[in-house]
């Protein structure tokens, strides 16, 4: 268990104004897990997932230093193991920090959503949920902020909402998002993954990614978490062209 605390790396933005500001998290696990140790490679599940939550990173930094434009929420950057083992580096993490007294607790005590990336490297974009988002619910928030990326930056990607209940008679999680659920946090996680026993996701021999849909999912989910986190809606320009690698 220590092992796995450990394990876990973080990273803060921190918008400015009050001192208390709501914030959003982004969330992914970096392991490879097969009964072939040597040979799980885990490219899109969850290498891609990695590489998405470095470039969000990369872009929203560019967001958050310019001047006159820092946005209104902090954000909270997480990269966990124990991913194929039950999100465990994840759910201990957690459940330390929210019965502590460190900046990380205080960022997740106002965190209004949790985005965890799994497998987005290939076709599909699913937005998986423990229930339906209702309108004015942090959820529709942020799946209205994707599909209006989506809109503008790739209108022949679709997003689909998938919804399922956490069991809580299981304890055994489907997905990385459901750890923060049961913590009554509002969560979901985004993968091309239509169903968290997909075949592909199970697969050990996962070595390759699509590099022009990984770079496409990307860029949609981070101009998405930017215009949610500057509460910017129903408007036809993007936040971050200016930032993207050519």
């Amino acid at each position: 268990k220590q092992w796995y605390q450990r394990r876990v790396r973080g990273g803060k933005m921190l918008s400015q104004g009050r001192e208390t500001n709501p914030s959003i998290a982004i969330v992914a696990h970096f392991d490879s897990y097969g009964i072939a140790p040597h040979l799980a490679k885990s490219a899109n599940g969850n290498g891609s997932g990695v590489a998405a939550l470095l470039e969000i990173a990369r872009l929203l930094s560019k967001l958050y230093s310019k001047s006159g434009n820092t946005p209104k929420y902090d954000v909270l950057f997480l990269l966990s193991s124990g991913g194929k083992l039950n999100y465990l580096a994840s759910k201990t993490w957690l459940e330390k920090k929210l019965s502590s007294d460190s900046l990380e607790t205080v960022l997740l005590n106002e965190v209004e959503f949790v985005l965890c990336l799994d497998g987005i490297g290939n076709d599909g974009l699913h937005l998986h949920v423990s229930k339906q988002p209702k309108e004015g619910t942090a959820a529709h928030k942020m799946l209205t902020a994707i599909e209006e990326a989506v809109a503008l930056l790739n209108p022949n990607i679709s997003v689909n909402t998938v919804p399922k209940k956490v069991n809580l008679g299981n304890p055994l999680f489907a997905w990385h998002h459901e750890i923060f659920t049961v913590k009554r946090l509002s969560a979901a996680t985004i993968s091309n993954y239509p169903a968290y026993n997909s075949l592909g996701r199970l697969n050990t021999f996962d070595t390759s990614v699509d590099v022009e849909k990984l770079y496409a999912h990307t860029h949609i989910i981070a101009e998405g978490i930017a215009r949610y986190i500057s509460d910017l809606s129903n408007q036809s320009i993007t936040i971050l062209n200016d930032y993207l690698m050519p």
